[in-house]
């Protein structure tokens, strides 16, 4: 998470804590509404969002989670040998909130080489993850939404490729909504 965040908004906030326990697990409690449980033997930290009201992000959480990622990238970077992170594990305690992907994974470069040739312009340059920062890459997800659709019966219609069409046309043509122009106004 890269949010910037006022530090006057963190330092309102409840503590956050670690509390250790003897068999080298852990419980991160960050705020009421983002915890986490690490697992020392897999490796693994169970992450748990509980928005308040709908079940979805709000500025409150978005702060905990900023909050939270520093929080676990310090205790993790500075205890990598005796605390291995391989997983990084989130789920909504919110009932039937949904995890919603598309037909099949793909890979970062796959998916900078479609967004290049979908939007006709564009380059790239891929750098290596930084030593210090192995210990906290989640490395590869793929959302899954088998769970939606026997719910609902909810399937997905349209293919990456269409999305990304889709969302980069659209930018084009409000492209002045968000993105100030040189003399530092926008259009609101």
């Amino acid at each position: 998470m890269n949010a910037i965040v006022d530090a006057s908004v963190l330092a309102h906030r409840s503590a956050s804590h670690i509390v250790e326990h003897p068999n080298g697990a852990a419980d991160i409690d960050v705020s009421s509404q983002f915890s986490c449980k690490y697992d020392r033997d897999a490796g693994a930290l169970w992450s748990t969002w509980s928005p308040k009201g709908i079940p979805c992000f709000n500025l409150e959480l978005l702060h905990d989670l900023e909050r939270g990622s520093l929080l676990i990238e310090n205790y993790f970077s500075t205890n990598s040998e005796t605390n291995p992170l391989h997983y990084i594990v989130l789920h909504s305690a919110i009932p039937q909130v949904f995890n919603v992907g598309g037909f099949e994974p793909i890979s970062h470069r796959d998916l900078v080489h479609l967004l290049i040739a979908t939007a006709g312009t564009g380059t790239y340059r891929f750098v290596e993850w930084p030593a210090d920062k192995k210990t906290i890459d989640i490395g590869d997800f793929y959302a899954d939404w088998r769970l939606i659709a026997d719910t609902l019966g909810w399937r997905p219609h349209t293919t990456l490729a269409d999305g990304l069409h889709e969302t980069i046309a659209f930018y084009r043509e409000h492209f002045a909504h968000y993105v100030p122009a040189a003399d530092g106004t926008a259009v609101r």
